[in-house]
């Protein structure tokens, strides 16, 4: 068998609740939505369908980690980037602006696209195509920028202010 190993990053915001229960909780959900049988890793077309099974089971485990944490009904949050690798497949998945890089020795390579709201244009016109309200800190640093007001520092979401689109909370 292929040596597995997982590596992750929590970034908590309005406190650690919700990093220390991702960081307790991320393997037991995994474990349930991950493949069985691993491929034959000299057959591309099987590594293909594994590959694809893993960030099936990836982008799950973060929605039903969500779901939980939200269930528990605490307003922290947090972002989480995770490297797993079984193998010689490497899988990357992030939610959040915590950055993974790739050193090959010859450059590096960012594996992951951050959802920090003032970088991601994508993510900007998706928020707004669902209504919600983005606005840099208001001058008077209780809440968002008046229309038509510069503010201050980095677009962000509101209600809440935070400078992600997507996040565990």
């Amino acid at each position: 068998q292929p040596q597995s190993m997982m590596y992750m990053v929590c970034d908590g915001h309005s406190g650690v609740e919700a990093a220390n229960f991702v960081a307790s909780n991320f393997l037991r959900i995994l474990n349930t939505k991950l493949p069985t049988k691993l491929p034959n890793f000299g057959q591309l077309k099987e590594v293909e369908v594994f590959a694809e099974s893993i960030r099936k089971a990836l982008c799950e485990t973060f929605v039903r980690l969500d779901n939980e944490w939200t269930n528990v009904g605490h307003l922290s949050g947090t972002t989480v980037t995770v490297a797993l690798s079984i193998g010689w497949l490497l899988t990357i998945a992030n939610t959040g602006d915590s950055a993974t890089v790739l050193d090959t020795g010859c450059s590096i390579l960012e594996l992951t696209r951050s959802h920090r709201i003032h970088s991601n244009v994508e993510e900007q016109t998706r928020l707004r195509q669902a209504n919600q309200h983005l606005a840099p800190l208001g001058f008077h640093l209780q809440g968002p920028a008046k229309q038509g007001e510069p503010g201050v520092g980095p677009l962000r979401l509101w209600p809440g202010g935070l400078c992600v689109s997507r996040s565990i909370g």
